[in-house]
């Protein structure tokens, strides 16, 4: 079985800025993940008062999958630790950059849920897949709501591209009036990647086989059509015999945590095979094409 998706939580609230409800937001995201379908698929740690010599670390440590960042950001557009004191020092975009420029293997998406973050967030897109910034000063609340409702989204198997929409519907809908303010950067992502295709005679051997090529072509925005063939093919008085066609992934951007199959019912099947009339899909003496499009 995967590793949870580690999420690594750090926070920063120095004694010379003004009060944050950090722990609220904290509180909100774990909530909303521990409520979700996929609440198993996700791992948080969390970090607060977190220092400018803490940051290197803590990524080391704990090598998460996504870094979310809470906390101020400075009007020159400069996220802010704190120092040896407990006060502000901020981080330059050139500095962040170049830390996750060499820390980027695994990590996938970074969030700076914090004021005036986007010139930041852009200059970690150069590096990671997904970086959400803020383009001005965000309030408290509507900080909080994006972010409750975006991790909902991921722990109920939603993409990063759909989660960050609801985040900010979720703005709208407690009219507060900073929808616009959540940017979503994804340089290093092809919208239009187009669909692969597999074939196999059980989900676990095709996953198995093909275990690094789909999370890579999930990385790259792909859609992913796994078809099951069985022997027994030519007939269908048992789901589990028949020909099987799952839209495993139907996700179409950013799509991760790993996704457990819908419920299959009969027109699946009926539209399956339709699918494998249509591309000539032979499955005598089990000789299974295997196609592959981007």
């Amino acid at each position: 079985m995967d590793r949870p998706i580690k999420i690594l939580f750090l926070a920063a609230n120095p004694e010379d800025t003004s009060q944050l409800r950090l722990d609220e937001e904290m509180r909100g995201i774990d909530q909303a993940l521990r409520q979700s379908e996929f609440r198993d698929k996700f791992d948080i740690k969390q970090h607060w008062a977190v220092r400018v010599i803490d940051l290197q670390g803590y990524l080391l440590r704990h090598k998460p999958d996504i870094v979310h960042f809470s906390g101020h950001g400075s009007a020159s557009n400069e996220i802010i630790l704190e120092d040896l004191d407990g006060n502000s020092q901020i981080v330059s975009s050139l500095a962040l950059s170049q830390l996750f420029s060499v820390l980027k293997d695994n990590i996938r998406c970074v969030v700076l849920n914090a004021c005036y973050s986007e010139q930041q967030a852009q200059a970690i897109a150069k590096n990671i897949d997904c970086v959400i910034g803020m383009s001005k000063a965000i309030g408290d609340s509507a900080a909080i709501s994006f972010a409750v409702a975006f991790y909902q989204a991921l722990g109920y198997g939603r993409g990063v591209k759909t989660a960050f929409d609801l985040g900010c519907v979720q703005i709208n809908l407690e009219s507060l009036a900073e929808q616009d303010i959540p940017k979503l950067l994804a340089n290093n992502v092809n919208p239009k990647a187009k669909e692969i295709r597999m074939c196999g005679w059980s989900l676990g051997g095709v996953i198995g086989k093909n275990r690094h090529k789909l999370r890579e072509a999930l990385q790259r925005g792909c859609d992913i059509r796994i078809l099951l063939l069985d022997p027994n093919s030519s007939t269908i008085n048992s789901l589990d015999s028949a020909i099987v066609g799952l839209d495993l992934l139907e996700r179409k951007y950013h799509n991760w945590p790993p996704v457990t199959p819908r419920q299959v019912t009969k027109s699946d099947v009926l539209h399956t095979i339709e699918i494998l009339k249509a591309n000539n899909v032979a499955c005598k003496n089990r000789k299974m094409p295997i196609s592959n499009r981007r």
